[in-house]
């Protein structure tokens, strides 16, 4: 993977656990985030098999 690709990447999932945060204010724990939910939306959002 170019380093380009990682950043592209890196940037789609920095934008979609945002987007999950505003989306989802009282499930988001600064400890213990839930990566794996908002992982799920994305896939689905993409159509990614999970």
């Amino acid at each position: 993977m170019t380093p380009e690709a990682s950043a592209a990447e890196y940037r789609i999932l920095s934008e979609a656990g945002r987007r999950w945060r505003e989306e989802h204010p009282d499930e988001y724990d600064e400890d213990n985030p839930p990566s794996k939910a908002w992982q799920e939306d994305l896939y689905d959002e993409q159509g990614l098999p999970k």
